[in-house]
């Protein structure tokens, strides 16, 4: 999105209840729509699968487009979906569970099987008052240590919603 100071500074102020930490804001509905308003399609090119999969490199707006491609009845097959958001039908199966194309539910059955996933998912792991002290402690030198300690995270999980551990001096470590 192009925009001056003048722009970030009105965006900020707009969506300032949203604000988590410095420039990272919650996905919230309205936040979401308006990103959704913006049409730019998703850049494909600076995907780059790697350890953790192409999910990591996509912004908020890309995956909640995907996500309702990906139960948007209006498509004939779950290549077709895929395709509209320059992914693969087996990645998106991975990530959003069944779409429902398959005739045996419908779209909206099968969108709702995925959010009692995502939910229980969440709510089967530590809450992430506790998770930040063991991650952020000093005890464990591993992050392996850390996270045994932390059920229901994932390394990845624990840096993308808690941050980078950091040794005694606030510098990040090396995980």
């Amino acid at each position: 999105m192009d925009g001056d100071e003048k722009v970030e500074r009105e965006l900020h102020k707009r969506f300032g209840k949203d604000r988590l930490k410095g420039e990272w804001f919650s996905p919230t509905k309205e936040l979401i729509d308006f990103i959704l308003t913006l049409g730019e399609p998703p850049d494909v090119s600076r995907k780059k699968p790697g350890r953790y999969g192409l999910w990591r490199h996509m912004s908020v707006a890309e995956v909640e487009r995907a996500r309702l491609a990906w139960f948007d009845s209006s498509y004939t097959s779950d290549a077709v979906a895929a395709k509209a958001v320059g992914l693969h039908a087996a990645t998106m199966r991975l990530k959003f569970g069944v779409s429902g194309r398959d005739g045996k539910l419908t779209s909206e059955q099968a969108k709702a099987m995925a959010d009692q996933r995502h939910k229980a998912r969440k709510d089967a792991r530590m809450p992430i008052e506790q998770a930040q002290v063991i991650w952020r402690s000093s005890r464990y030198k591993r992050y392996q240590d850390a996270i045994a300690k932390m059920p229901g995270w994932t390394k990845q999980a624990a840096y993308d919603e808690i941050g980078p551990r950091t040794t005694g001096a606030g510098r990040p470590r090396k995980i």
